[in-house]
């Protein structure tokens, strides 16, 4: 009786034992399941604050005072005796080839950053008193004319949204660290401006909505997504980091490739939404063409 009773009470400790690993392991898959969901919170807020501070920036920006350039050469020289803090910077106005222009429009009475950014027909470039330049210009394009624009009111304008530009990437999981080290000198080129971010994160941020519809994909939507993929192209420029963004987003943001891939796309963009004044730029062309507001 007793080994019986020794028997019985050792299987009911046993399937106690059970029931209580199953319970911790449950446990254990909830506290997972919470984080995750906590950290698509923090990200779905990220971008919604960042989306919502663009905007914003653009309004900022629209008002921006630009002076047409008489004499370029000698502007441009007297660039070089301004301090930083009034650094001006010269926006170039080129044709489309094959596109008409805006008509009825006097290029001398423009007076506004947002007044220069609606002529149609055109695009634009920007160069900073050190002669660097935006690379975004054919040799087929002619040039229209040049205005000068402040550097720092440029800036200024873009603050709050280089701030929410960099909340999103720490709500992906990335570091301080891992940001300025997306912004540092190494064998491909010299350090960049925090204000290429801004461009990246437009663009990660397409790409990411691109790779979400295409996880839903079917017969009846596969070409909707792959006339989205070709849009962000379009609205972002040939060769502007695309392809390394989306690679980072297949390896991985928070990996070393994913790392890796995300920079080099920042380093593109850098090459062609050059500084504030080319961030203020792709910010005011880019959202617009993809329809973000």
């Amino acid at each position: 009786m007793n080994n019986i009773l020794f028997k019985f009470l050792k299987g009911m400790t046993f399937i106690f034992t059970v029931q209580i690993l199953i319970a911790c392991g449950a446990f254990i898959i909830q506290s997972c399941q919470r984080s995750e969901l906590f950290d698509s919170k923090k990200e779905i807020v990220a971008k919604k604050k960042f989306l919502n501070s663009v905007p914003t920036g653009i309004e900022n920006l629209s008002p921006i005072k630009i002076t047409k350039l008489t004499d370029l050469s000698r502007t441009t020289n007297n660039q070089n005796t301004k301090t930083s803090q009034n650094e001006m910077a010269i926006i170039s106005l080129y044709s489309l080839p094959n596109i008409p222009s805006s008509n009825n429009i006097n290029l001398n009475t423009l007076s506004s950053f947002s007044q220069l950014m609606n002529i149609d027909g055109t695009e634009v470039s920007v160069t900073y008193s050190d002669g660097s330049t935006s690379d975004n210009i054919s040799g087929t394009q002619e040039l229209i004319t040049s205005y000068e624009i402040s550097v720092q009111d440029a800036q200024q304008s873009l603050q709050p949204t280089l701030i929410e530009a960099k909340n999103y990437l720490l709500s992906k999981g990335l570091t301080d660290s891992d940001i300025q080290g997306f912004l540092s000198a190494d064998s491909d080129g010299p350090a960049m401006s925090e204000s290429d971010l801004i461009p990246a994160v437009m663009m990660l941020i397409a790409e990411e909505e691109r790779s979400n519809s295409l996880a839903h994909v079917d017969f009846t939507n596969f070409f909707i997504t792959s006339a989205y993929a070709s849009h962000i192209g379009e609205c972002a420029g040939d060769a502007l980091g695309t392809s390394a963004i989306a690679g980072a987003i297949a390896a991985g943001i928070n990996t070393a490739a994913g790392k890796a891939l995300l920079k080099l796309a920042i380093r593109k963009v850098a090459t062609k939404a050059l500084g504030w004044v080319g961030a203020a730029i792709f910010v005011y062309e880019f959202g617009d063409c993809m329809d973000w507001w």
